[in-house]
Parts: structure tokens; C-alpha cells; sequence
């Protein structure tokens, strides 16, 4: 969420970007079946088909398969775990909570496969906001049989002084949105690479 400034009606407003990354592409196996909107004969062959979160094989009676393992719901990184999140993620959306407040506003962007939404609120309803998209988002990534990575879900505050560093994704990112956080490690690591090959 952004430092709260005057709209231009006087009232002063905050901006969060929502991001919805492929950072939530994960699922475990008790998670996806927990949350399976199937019932009767055809969960129990699914759930007794998925052996692990990307192993599957097929069992009848008389015989089963042999395992197959698939990319399909994989640990993040993978390529067609990303396309997979990032087909799914089209669907989520930032509810604007206009009952909450009429002029709210919301407004996703987007670079290459990873998005955000931009949320325009005052500040008094802003955190209300927030809080309700987060738990739209849970439930979201439940109907998608998704798991919501809570090691990964951080509240960033942007603008505040001091500004704050926070390792968020393999990098420190600051609440200033710049890059000097990174600096200083960054530079570590090519003196490292330097003293090695000579």
C-alpha cells in the first residue's frame, strides 16, 4: 500500500498494488483435494489418482497404471506451472467493495505474465478494503485448487520514513520502490565472482 496523499477532491486517499504473481502457484496434495468441488464416484477416482502434487496414475480394480509426472501444478519456477497460474489468475479479480465505498477504484496492469491491481480508495476505507481482498483472494485460490503461500503474502507499505527493507523473492526490495536496497549485495556477489576467476 501507498503513503496516503490529497485526491482531488481534498480527501486524502491510499493506493495498494495487489499483486496476484505466479508466487501463489503451489498446492499440496491434502489442500486440493480438501477443497474439490466434485463428489460422488468421480472424487473418489480423482483422489485416489493423484498420488502427489504432480504425480498421477489411474486405478481401477483389476489394475493401475504407472505414475505419470506432469508440470501441472508444480513448484513455481517451472514454465508450464507459470502458464498455468497465469491462465487461472485472469480469473481472480479485486472485488472494489463499492458498498464499502461507491468511488473506489481498481485498475490491473500487467508485465508479461506476472499483474497487479492498482486499488484507489480513501484512506478511511482503504484497509477495510484490503482485508476483504484478502480473504476473496483465499478463497480464489481454493475454487482453483491453488494454495495461497502465506511465506510469500507481505504487507509493504511504500513511502514511509525511514524507509524499510524486506528480502521479499530472492531480492531486498525497500519501501521506496528503488533499487539502493540491492546495491550493496549485488555488489558483494560480483566481488565474489571476480576474486574466484582471478
Amino acid at each position: 500500500t501507498c503513503k496516503p496523499n490529497y485526491g482531488p477532491n481534498g480527501i486524502r486517499v491510499s493506493v495498494s498494488f495487489y499483486d496476484s504473481s505466479n508466487a501463489f502457484c503451489t498446492y499440496k496434495r491434502e489442500f486440493m483435494i480438501e477443497n474439490l468441488q466434485l463428489a460422488g464416484s468421480a472424487r473418489q477416482i480423482l483422489c485416489r489418482s493423484i498420488v502427489r502434487q504432480n504425480g498421477f496414475r489411474v486405478k481401477t480394480h483389476a489394475e493401475t497404471s504407472g505414475l505419470v509426472i506432469t508440470t501441472t501444478g508444480s513448484p513455481q519456477g517451472q514454465p508450464s506451472s507459470s502458464e498455468t497460474y497465469s491462465s487461472i489468475g485472469k480469473t481472480m479479480r479485486v472485488d472494489p467493495c463499492r458498498d464499502i465505498e461507491p468511488t473506489c477504484s481498481v485498475v490491473r496492469q500487467q508485465y508479461v505474465d506476472d499483474k497487479f491491481d492498482r486499488v484507489i480508495s480513501s484512506t478511511k476505507n482503504h484497509q477495510k478494503i484490503i482485508d476483504r481482498n484478502l480473504v476473496k483472494l483465499k478463497k480464489d485460490c481454493a475454487a482453483s485448487g491453488e494454495c495461497l503461500n502465506e511465506e510469500k503474502t507481505v504487507y509493504f507499505q511504500i513511502g514511509i520514513t525511514p524507509p524499510q527493507d524486506k528480502r521479499m523473492l530472492g531480492m531486498i526490495a525497500n519501501t521506496n520502490l528503488n533499487s539502493h536496497s540491492e546495491i550493496g549485495p549485488t555488489l558483494d556477489r560480483l566481488n565474489k565472482v571476480i576474486c574466484t576467476t582471478r
